[in-house]
C-alpha cells in the first residue's frame, strides 16, 4: 500500500527539496517496493504535477530503465559517499514518461552513476584520490561586438552591452538578449557569441529564437534578421528552440552542413575533434543537407554526417543523453571512454591523454554537470579504467 510519507517524498524529490536523506529513503523504498505497479503509482502522481525535464524516445526506455537498475550505485553528493543496496530491474515500461521518471528520480538531481560492468567491483576497492581535481563549468562567454571589441559575460546581474543601429544588447541573468528599438529601418551587423572551455551560455536572437551553447563552442549571427532567411553559422555544440517563420527560414551552418528549420527544436554536435557532425530532432521538422544530399529530420531521429563526407546516415537516439548538457545532466549511454573524455576536457578544462588500448570500455548512466572532476573519474576507476594527473594533463590508463 502506498503511504502519505513516501508520496510525499516522491513529491519533495520532483520538486527539487528533497534532502539526501530523503533520497537514500526513497531509493530503499523502490527496492523492497512489492509491485512496479506501486512504484508506476508514487511516481505518476507527483508527475503528473510536473513538467518533463528530459524527454526519451519510447522504443528506449525499456533498454535504458534496465541499464540503470545495475548492483553497482553510487551517489554523488556533497554528503558522506555510501553504499546503496541493488535494485531490481523494472520489468514493465510502456511510456516515455515513466521511463523519464525514473531517470530523473535516480539520476537528476542526486547525481546518481550508474555502469553495465560485467565485472562489478566494490566501491572498497576504489583507487587512489586524484591529487588534481577541478570544479565544474559554469555559465560564462565572451561577445564579439561589429567593432571587434570584446565583453566578458557570466550570470551575474543585469546589464546594458551596446547600442548596435536600432537594436539594444543585454546582458539579463545569464541570458544574452537582443531587443529592436522599433524605430526606423533596422541595420545589420554581426556579433560573435563564444564559450570556452568549462563554459556555457544561453542567448536569445532578435528574432526571438533561443540557443544555448556548450563548452567550446560559438555562434555567429546578425543584430537584426532581414531579408528572407535568418541564417546563423556555428561550432562546437547548440541546442536551438526557433520561433517558427514560414516566409523567412531559419537555417544554421555548421562547416558545410544546413540544417534548415520547419518550426522545432534541435540539436547540433559539431566538434572539430569529434568523428562526425551530428544533428537530434527533439520537436518538429527539420532538413538537413550536405552537399547534395538532403534529409528530413522527424523527433528522435539524428542526423549523423562523417567528417570529409556528404552522406547523411539517419539513426534513432536516446534523446536524454543528447540534450542532458542542456538540462544539467551528462548522460552516456553505451558510450566508450574516448567519447566521454572529450566531454570531460571540455566541460572541466582540461587536456586528456589516452594511454594503451581501451575502446572495449563503455558505459551507461549519468551524473550532475554540477560534480567535481574527481567525483567522475573516481567512478569511472570502477571499470578498470585508471588515471594519472599532471597539472591539467589526465593521463587515461588500462
Amino acid at each position: 500500500m502506498l503511504t502519505d510519507e513516501i508520496q510525499y517524498l516522491v513529491n519533495r524529490y520532483f520538486s527539487d527539496s528533497c534532502t539526501f536523506a530523503e533520497k537514500e529513503k526513497l531509493a530503499q523504498w523502490i527496492d523492497k517496493a512489492s509491485s512496479d505497479d506501486e512504484i508506476k503509482k508514487a511516481l505518476e502522481e507527483a508527475w503528473h504535477s510536473h513538467e518533463p525535464v528530459i524527454n526519451m524516445p519510447e522504443d528506449m526506455a525499456e533498454r535504458i530503465v534496465s541499464s540503470l537498475f545495475q548492483p553497482v550505485e553510487k551517489e554523488l553528493t556533497t554528503a558522506p559517499p555510501i553504499i546503496l543496496t541493488p535494485i531490481r530491474r523494472i520489468r514493465f515500461i510502456r511510456r516515455s514518461w515513466w521511463a523519464a521518471a525514473v531517470f530523473i528520480l535516480l539520476v537528476g538531481a542526486g547525481g546518481y552513476f550508474f555502469f553495465s560492468s560485467k565485472k562489478q567491483q566494490n566501491i572498497a576497492d576504489a583507487k587512489k584520490v586524484l591529487q588534481y581535481d577541478a570544479p565544474p563549468g559554469q555559465n560564462g562567454a565572451v561577445l564579439t561586438l561589429v567593432d571587434g571589441s570584446k565583453v566578458t559575460l557570466d550570470s551575474k546581474g543585469n546589464q546594458q552591452i551596446a547600442d548596435q543601429g536600432n537594436v539594444q544588447v543585454s546582458n539579463q541573468n545569464g541570458q544574452l538578449a537582443y531587443t529592436s528599438g522599433g524605430k526606423g529601418e533596422e541595420q545589420v551587423s554581426y556579433n560573435i557569441l563564444s564559450t570556452p572551455r568549462a563554459r556555457q551560455y544561453q542567448l536569445v536572437l532578435p528574432d526571438g529564437t533561443k540557443v544555448w551553447l556548450n563548452a567550446s563552442s560559438s555562434i555567429h549571427y546578425p543584430t537584426a534578421f532581414t531579408g528572407n532567411s535568418r541564417v546563423v553559422e556555428i561550432t562546437g555544440e547548440a541546442y536551438f528552440e526557433v520561433v517558427h517563420n514560414e516566409a523567412k527560414p531559419f537555417i544554421v551552418k555548421t562547416g558545410e552542413i544546413l540544417i534548415k528549420d520547419i518550426g522545432t527544436a534541435f540539436n547540433v554536435n559539431a566538434y572539430n575533434d569529434e568523428p562526425s557532425i551530428k544533428t537530434t530532432l527533439i520537436e518538429g521538422l527539420v532538413r538537413l543537407s550536405a552537399g547534395k544530399t538532403g534529409r528530413l529530420l522527424k523527433p528522435g531521429l539524428q542526423g549523423v554526417v562523417k567528417n570529409g563526407a556528404n552522406e547523411i546516415v539517419l539513426e534513432k537516439v536516446n534523446i536524454a543523453e543528447v540534450i542532458g548538457w542542456k538540462n544539467g545532466v551528462t548522460v552516456f549511454d553505451n558510450e566508450d571512454i574516448q567519447t566521454i573524455m572529450r566531454q570531460v576536457s571540455r566541460w572541466y578544462d582540461v587536456d586528456v591523454v589516452i594511454e594503451g588500448n581501451i575502446s572495449d570500455r563503455h558505459f551507461v548512466g549519468g551524473i550532475s554537470r554540477k560534480s567535481n572532476l574527481s567525483d567522475l573519474l573516481k567512478i569511472l576507476e570502477f571499470e578498470n579504467v585508471h588515471f594519472v594527473t599532471d597539472g591539467k594533463k589526465i593521463i587515461v590508463k588500462p
